[in-house]
């Protein structure tokens, strides 16, 4: 099978689904089980991870590699290793897990800023949760109340917004809880089911704007 390419050093949004692993995450051990292999496979590809949150059957992840293959081979890599974890402890005989990823390149730390505070409170925009801290599979604790984690990286436009605001973390707080512009994180979640690059900052997103560039993309193909 043809495995994507990405450029190193560039920054990526993804998102890994459920299509071939019973329930996806059964329970609380399964959730830590995929989490530390994921942390543990991150130096050996060579992939840095800025941002994540765990759903039953969804992963969201804000990551940049170093390599083209950085990204392909660390999703085959937790693939297999999942797979053998839940076949073995659920007494399993099925194929491989698979979680099928999606990923679109970030332009600019603006929305890489924006893509973080996407991941880190679906959980609660999803009404999962009353606050994105009470969701503990995802990288807002960590990002918020600077706890400390070895294996994530801060991204660049995380580093600068902190650098730029007083209270740095108390403005992060507030920055996650601000809403987005009207319709941007459906238009996001839009992009990334398309694999599409998106082409607003939630600072630049108008409704209005996007919909005459769609129609304008329509009519040209």
């Amino acid at each position: 099978m043809k495995q994507e390419l990405n450029l190193p050093g560039q920054t990526y949004l993804v998102c890994l689904k459920n299509v071939r692993c019973g329930e996806g995450f059964y329970d609380a051990a399964c959730y830590d089980f995929y989490l530390k292999r994921l942390c543990h496979s991150l130096d050996q590809f060579q992939v840095n991870l800025h941002a994540y949150c765990f759903l039953a059957n969804e992963i969201y992840l804000l990551l940049t590699p170093g390599t083209p293959l950085g990204l392909a081979h660390l999703f085959d890599s937790l693939n297999s290793q999942y797979a053998d974890y839940y076949n073995l402890r659920f007494e399993r005989q099925t194929r491989k897990c698979h979680w099928r990823s999606t990923s679109i390149l970030i332009h600019g730390d603006s929305l890489a800023l924006d893509c973080q505070k996407y991941i880190e409170t679906l959980p609660k925009s999803m009404g999962l949760v009353n606050h994105p801290g009470a969701h503990h599979w995802s990288s807002y604790c960590s990002n918020a109340f600077c706890v400390k984690s070895t294996w994530l990286t801060p991204h660049n436009g995380y580093r600068v917004f902190l650098q730029k605001k007083a209270h740095s973390l108390g403005a992060y707080r507030d920055y996650l809880e601000d809403r987005f512009a009207v319709g941007w994180v459906s238009y996001l979640t839009h992009k990334l089911q398309l694999g599409m690059p998106p082409g607003h900052c939630s600072k630049t997103w108008s409704v209005g704007s996007a919909t005459r560039r769609q129609a304008t993309s329509t009519c040209l193909h």
